[in-house]
C-alpha cells in the first residue's frame, strides 16, 4: 500500500471557485484528507474516513489537485494552513453569494428538500438567507439531505422549527458526532422514550400545571434512562413513598429505585421481591435492638435477697403514715 502524502496549500476558500464548484463528496474528501493531516495509508484510508469509495476518492484528489488546493508532499509531515483550517470547521457557517448557492442546489437537487423543510414550517417558500444556510448544512456539514429533512420534522412536532433553530440543533448535534440519519434516529428515539417516561412520572406524582424542578428532571431521566424503570416500577416506589412518608415522595421514590437498582432488579416481581427481603431485615434488626436494649437494663440493687428500693419505699410510706 503506497502512502499517501498532501499538503494543503495557502489559500483563501472565497477565492477559490472549487468550492463553488465541488461535490458534497469532494468535500467529504478533503475534510477527511485535513483529519488525517495530509497524511493517508493510501486512498483507501481517505475513503473510508470519507464513507466514499476508492474510485470517488481518488477522482475527488484528483479535483482538489487541479484546483491548487492540495498538492503531493514528498517528505512526512503536512501544513494545513490556520486560514483554511479555521474557514472549514464546524460550528461557522462560510458566508456564500446566491450564485454560488443557487449552483449548488441545481447540481445537488436540494429543491425538494428546500420545500419540504418550508412546508414543515407552514410557510411556502424560505428567504435567501434561510435558503443559504439550509444549503451550508448540507455542503460545509456534509449533512444529508435525510438528516436534515428528519430533524426538521423531528423540531416541527414539538412546534421548535425555525431555520435558525434547524441551524443551531445541527451544529450542536454534529459536535456530539451525531451527525448520520441513523445516529439521529437512535437520538430521537432515545429522547422521546424520555419524554413519554416524563409523561407518565407526571402523572404517577401529580406533578401536574407546573415545571418540573431541575431535580425531578434529573431523578425522572435517571429512572428511565440510567435505570430502565418505567411506569410499573416507578408506580410501586410511589405507593410505598405514599405508605412511608408525608411529604418528599420523589425523593424517597428515588431511594427506594435506587436501592432496587443497586441490586440488580429489572422486573417489578424483583423489586416487590427485594423490598419485602428489606422489610423483614428492618423488622428483624429493630426486634435485635430491643432485646439487647432489654438485656442492657441494670436490675435492681437488692442485698441479699433484700430489695433497697422496696424497702426504702416502704420506709417513707411508714414515715408519712402510709399503711
Amino acid at each position: 500500500m503506497n502512502m499517501l502524502n498532501f499538503t494543503v496549500l495557502p489559500l483563501s476558500v472565497s477565492k477559490t471557485e472549487a468550492f463553488s464548484e465541488a461535490s458534497r463528496e469532494e468535500l467529504r474528501v478533503l475534510l477527511a484528507l485535513i483529519e488525517l493531516n495530509g497524511i493517508a495509508d493510501g486512498r483507501e484510508a481517505i475513503a473510508a474516513v470519507a464513507g466514499t469509495s476508492v474510485a470517488r476518492a481518488s477522482a475527488a484528489l484528483i479535483f482538489w489537485q487541479e484546483a491548487g488546493v492540495i498538492a503531493p508532499k514528498d517528505h512526512t509531515g503536512s501544513t494545513i494552513t490556520e486560514e483554511f483550517e479555521n474557514s472549514l470547521c464546524k460550528g461557522k457557517i462560510s458566508e456564500r453569494d446566491s450564485v454560488a448557492v443557487a449552483s449548488t442546489i441545481r447540481r445537488e437537487n436540494l429543491a425538494s428538500m428546500i420545500a419540504e423543510c418550508a412546508a414543515l414550517m407552514k410557510r411556502s417558500m424560505l428567504n435567501n438567507s434561510e435558503i443559504k444556510d439550509l444549503t451550508a448544512l448540507y455542503e460545509q456539514y456534509a449533512l444529508s439531505e435525510e438528516y436534515i429533512v428528519t430533524l426538521a420534522a423531528y423540531l416541527a412536532e414539538r412546534g421548535r422549527l425555525t431555520v435558525t433553530r434547524l441551524i443551531n440543533k445541527a451544529i450542536s448535534l454534529t459536535e456530539r458526532e451525531i451527525d448520520t440519519p441513523r445516529a439521529l434516529e437512535a437520538y430521537i428515539v432515545e429522547r422521546e422514550s424520555e419524554s413519554e417516561a416524563e409523561r407518565e412520572f407526571r402523572k404517577i406524582f401529580g406533578c401536574y400545571g407546573r415545571a418540573l424542578s431541575k431535580t425531578e428532571k434529573e431523578k425522572f431521566k435517571k429512572w428511565s434512562h440510567d435505570f430502565g424503570y418505567f411506569t410499573d416500577i416507578v408506580g410501586e416506589a410511589y405507593d410505598i413513598a405514599v405508605s412511608s412518608t408525608t411529604r418528599g415522595y420523589v425523593n424517597y421514590a428515588d431511594k427506594v429505585l435506587t436501592g432496587w437498582y443497586a441490586a440488580g432488579c429489572k422486573t417489578l416481581a424483583e423489586c416487590r421481591a427485594r423490598h419485602e427481603a428489606d422489610k423483614e431485615e428492618a423488622k428483624a434488626k429493630k426486634e435485635s435492638a430491643s432485646k439487647s436494649s432489654k438485656k442492657s437494663k441494670a436490675p435492681a440493687e437488692r442485698y441479699g435477697s433484700f430489695d433497697v428500693e422496696d424497702a426504702f419505699q416502704k420506709a417513707l410510706d411508714r414515715s408519712y403514715g402510709k399503711k
